[in-house]
């Protein structure tokens, strides 16, 4: 990088030292000081920048730089706030303090500004500290400490010229600590709502999570009281003709695996049956089973019991309530009678088994969920499909490796 030469001629005084200069300075600190109060956390990066071409403007300065120190590495800091002129090439946005700026650094952890109209004013611990900002073409500069309450130093604003050398009157320099404070302040107060959001969206999340685990012990309660009143699990799949030897050798395959199976036979052949013995063979035995009959509720209420619903998303929805997709989560969902299934609820369904995602009845976010899908029917689904009252895009998905159960009459030896 070029390097500006020195000029021989004594530091020039700055437009702050007229009159007018000391007025229009004057009311700027004002109008930024009022700017600050109560600014959106949101806002403050900006402003500080407009806030650092301002005050340049006023005072006829080259660029200002507002340096912070890394919270996990007290000696690096990084470049977050910058006014430069059209042009002016980039500094680098993060610094080892130690190895660039070490005089520097001493200084502003003790809390003094450093004020050099020449680097030459600079006394000789801080050569390396000079040659760094020599290398930006730097001729003087004034750098204030950043700290809020009598707390520790968290960063450093540099107010810099390059075209010349300047003097920095300490009237003048008392009003550019005005400055720093004022960013200082926006700064602390942004980084405390900032911690105070990422607090409150921690404990929105944990008593998001402690209501689900709730709704779900309730609701899983209530389906694993209905599964005890039916099949206790210990029953076993009988049978030795070849039918049902085909019939086993199939659930056998697929059981260990997460593919959806379509469990189909007339009523009583024990296609429950087959779907428990599935899920107890599968890697998700330890979590629920939850069984579901589709012929039983319709439309509203099916949606809500497969889905959940939030609190007066329809009449008699006094509370939060999970679904059995939630309560299974981790499981084994089993669809009896899906031929049944509402032609309204269908799509959603295929949207669950497409993508993993739920939505609760009058919620717009969605949940995700890991679940295998088991279902059955007596009904012949191609038929269904053909009169319009199944999704083809539905049977196929649930349709993935279909098993029939044979009824008696065909294995009489059974």
């Amino acid at each position: 990088m070029t390097q500006n030469v020195l000029p021989t001629a004594a530091p020039t005084a700055p437009p702050h030292r007229s009159l007018e200069g000391r007025l229009r300075f004057e009311a700027l600190l004002a109008d930024l000081s009022a700017r600050f109060v109560n600014l959106p956390a949101d806002q403050v990066d900006t402003v500080i920048e407009d806030a650092q071409r301002r005050v340049c403007e006023c005072l006829d300065l080259d660029l200002s730089l507002l340096w912070q120190l890394s919270p996990d590495d007290p000696d690096t800091m990084f470049l977050t706030h910058s006014h430069l002129p059209p042009g002016f090439p980039p500094f680098p946005e993060a610094w080892d303090c130690k190895e660039n700026f070490p005089w520097a650094l001493e200084r502003f952890l003790v809390g003094e500004t450093i004020v050099l109209s020449r680097m030459t004013d600079a006394p000789a611990g801080a050569a390396l500290d000079v040659e760094v900002v020599r290398q930006f073409g730097v001729r003087s500069l004034v750098a204030i400490p950043l700290a809020t309450g009598g707390g520790p130093t968290f960063g450093a604003l540099n107010f810099d010229v390059v075209r010349e050398e300047r003097e920095w009157p300490s009237e003048l320099v008392a009003r550019l600590k005005l400055v720093a404070d004022v960013f200082a302040n926006a700064l602390a107060r942004k980084r405390d709502e900032e911690a105070l959001r990422e607090k409150d969206a921690r404990l929105r999340q944990t008593l998001e999570e402690v209501r689900r685990l709730r709704d779900r012990l309730q609701v899983e309660n209530v389906y694993l009281r209905e599964q005890l009143q039916r099949d206790d699990g210990q029953q076993r799949i009988l049978g030795e003709t070849q039918v049902m030897l085909k019939m086993l050798a199939q659930a056998r395959r697929v059981a260990p695996t997460d593919t959806a199976v379509l469990i189909t036979g007339e009523t009583g052949t024990g296609k429950e049956l087959v779907a428990s013995a599935l899920h107890a063979a599968s890697r998700r035995r330890s979590e629920p089973l939850i069984h579901f009959n589709c012929s039983t509720l319709k439309d509203t209420l099916a949606e809500s019991q497969l889905f959940g619903h939030r609190r007066g998303a329809f009449t008699g929805a006094t509370e939060n309530r999970a679904g059995l997709f939630e309560v299974a989560d981790g499981g084994t969902v089993f669809l009896d009678e899906i031929g049944e299934m509402p032609l309204s609820i269908q799509p959603k369904l295929l949207r669950a088994l497409q993508q993993g995602q739920i939505q609760r009845v009058g919620e717009t976010a969605s949940r995700r969920v890991n679940l295998r899908i088991l279902a059955a029917t007596n009904r012949d689904l191609t038929k269904e499909m053909a009169e319009g009252r199944f999704r083809e895009d539905l049977y196929y998905r649930l349709a993935v490796y279909p098993i029939h159960v044979p009824p008696l009459r065909e294995r009489r030896e059974d």
